[in-house]
This record gives C-alpha cells, sequence and structure tokens, in this order.
C-alpha cells in the first residue's frame, strides 16, 4: 500500500505518527471546560474596575455577561473569586492569585501578538560618526534600495559599541573588529586605508618626496593618541611643522585640516571632505597603526529587535562593502 492510499485511508506513516508521551503533553494544554481567555479577560477587567457596572461601562447587557463569565469561572474552581461590598466588589484570596496569574498571562499574550502584528519600519545604524558622514551617507540610495520602506535611524558614537534595544527596528551596528571577534554575527567591511592629507595653499614647498616620508613619520610615530594633526607653516619656500596635536574624533582632524594650516593621517574616506584639487593625498603603507579594520554586527534576536532577514543582510554588507 502506497503512502498516498494512506493518507486517503486516515492512516499516516509509523515515522510520523506521535508518541504517546506527545498526547499526553497536548492533553495535559487542552483546557477544560469552564475556562476561557474571554471569562478570565473578563474577570480582569472587573478585578481592575472594583465594580462590574464600571467594568461594563453602563452597558447592562455587558454586565449581565460579565457576571455570568464570572460565575461560571467560580463553578469552575469551585471557590469564591469575588465578594459584593458596598456596591462594587472585592477579591477573595483565590481571586486575588487568579488575578495576578491571569493578567500576567493576558498581557504576555497581547504583548506577542504586537510584536507580530507590526512590521518593523526602522534601520537603526549605529557607528563612529566619521562613517556615518563618509561611508553611509554617500551610499544612502543603495541602503533605501534594499529597505524602501524603512526609515533610517543614525546613532553616531565613537566607539562602536553593540546596538541598544529598541522594539520593531531592524538594527546593524559599524564596529572596529577585535583581535578576539568571532566571524558571526559580525561581518567584515573591510580595512580602512589611511593616508596623509595636506593642504596644497598651506604648504605649496611640501613637494619633494623626502619631505612628504618624513611629515608622514612625525605623525605615525608620535603617540598623540589616533587623531593627531600637525601644524604648518610657510616661511622662505620651506615647511615647518609644530607640536603634534591630540584630537578626538576623524571628523574633528578633517574639519582642521579643511580648514588649513594643519596635515593629517586619515582614513582613504576623507576624501570626500578633503577633495584632491584642495589638497594632497598621500596613501601610507599598509598595516600602520592608524589602519582598522570594519565589521557590522547584525543584531540578534535577543536584543529585542527583528532581525534582519538574510538576503537584505547580504545586500547591505555589499553596499557597505570598503573597496
Amino acid at each position: 500500500m502506497n503512502l498516498s492510499f494512506r493518507r486517503l485511508m486516515g492512516g499516516e506513516p509509523r515515522r510520523n505518527r506521535p508518541s504517546k508521551a506527545q498526547l499526553l503533553a497536548a492533553d495535559e494544554l487542552e483546557l477544560p471546560p469552564g475556562i476561557s481567555l474571554d471569562r478570565l479577560t473578563a474577570f480582569c477587567r472587573v478585578a481592575a474596575a472594583g465594580s462590574v457596572t464600571l467594568a461594563a461601562g453602563g452597558n447592562a447587557s455587558r454586565q449581565s455577561q460579565f457576571s455570568r463569565q464570572i460565575k461560571e469561572l467560580e463553578t469552575f474552581f469551585k471557590t469564591k473569586l469575588i465578594e459584593r461590598k458596598d456596591g462594587g466588589v472585592v477579591l477573595t484570596d483565590a481571586g486575588e492569585d487568579l488575578h495576578r496569574m491571569a493578567e500576567a498571562q493576558i498581557l504576555s499574550l497581547k504583548r506577542f501578538r504586537e510584536k507580530q502584528a507590526v512590521e518593523p519600519d526602522k534601520l537603526r545604524v549605529l557607528a563612529p560618526d566619521f562613517l556615518i558622514n563618509w561611508l553611509i551617507l554617500p551610499r544612502l540610495d543603495k541602503i533605501r534600495q534594499i529597505f524602501p520602506e524603512a526609515r533610517l535611524d543614525l546613532s553616531a558614537n565613537h566607539g562602536g559599541s553593540m546596538i541598544q534595544t529598541y522594539d520593531q527596528v531592524y538594527g546593524v551596528s559599524l564596529c572596529w573588529a577585535q583581535p578576539d571577534d568571532k566571524p558571526e554575527p559580525q561581518k567584515e567591511l573591510g580595512t580602512l586605508r589611511t593616508a596623509l592629507f595636506v593642504p596644497k595653499a598651506a604648504a605649496p614647498a611640501l613637494r619633494d618626496e623626502a619631505g612628504i616620508r618624513g611629515l608622514a613619520q612625525r605623525l605615525v610615530l608620535r603617540d598623540a593618541g589616533r587623531h593627531p594633526i600637525v601644524p604648518l607653516s610657510t616661511q622662505d619656500g620651506k615647511v615647518s611643522t609644530g607640536e603634534v596635536i591630540g584630537l578626538d574624533s576623524d571628523l574633528q582632524q578633517a574639519d582642521m585640516v579643511a580648514a588649513g594650516g594643519f596635515a593629517a593621517v586619515l582614513p582613504m574616506l576623507a576624501v570626500q571632505r578633503l577633495p584632491e584639487e584642495r589638497f594632497w593625498r598621500f596613501p601610507l603603507p599598509k598595516g600602520n597603526r592608524f589602519e582598522r579594520r570594519v565589521t557590522a554586527h547584525f543584531t540578534k534576536d535577543d536584543f529585542g529587535l527583528k532581525r534582519i532577514p538574510e538576503p537584505k543582510a547580504k545586500l547591505l554588507l555589499a553596499a557597505l562593502r570598503l573597496s
């Protein structure tokens, strides 16, 4: 006898039949006659209002329905749940216990329903401020093609810490890769290559390779934090430099260089702020201390955010990949 004929005859292959333990577990979950979510909801409404009349909103028909449903619960549990007092109702000890349990279950089911019913309408990106300015915003059109209905929520930070919890939001965090980072759920976006940026107007005499190399070495070797700049001045056709100054961020560095009179080592992405017609850009050797690997951290379910579907996550990674 073939499988389709078994099914037509009302049977199932033995391997698909539920075990006795599964059948017993299913029986345990079945609500006996006399108890229902409608009755429990009516009871919780009356308990919260302290009055059947108030809970029914003055509607005589609903008032009668609530009274009947509470009576049915009392019959089922074989105990008094409410007592009439001063024109209202008070809960008995058993009523207090039932109200606590039923209210928790009803609210949990309500939250579950709301979570499933609402589609995420926001893509939240947490990233260092310069990545938002030089990586995310220039590629905004590509991101909107991937998430056409989502509102983009950009949140800047300096350290690239993990994303916070926001309901009904897709989330991705752009962070610095750490040596002990695991490959999942992080995705490598690439390495930020760096270059020495020098304003042409402030240092017209800085043309020889030795001078450029010397200036770069001062910034790379000098321990002035991750964001050093060096003042430039030109006299008698020669360039002189001042003391190296440490700043707080790449954006601050770029702003100082753009204002003139300073040189700095910045990610190559800074060319959007410091265009070639006004600034010399001298790429530094790979492996220098300013290089940083960037990873994308996609949210997990335990962050309380909606997981980005894998096809969209792959498209987003491709859109943000560092060349």
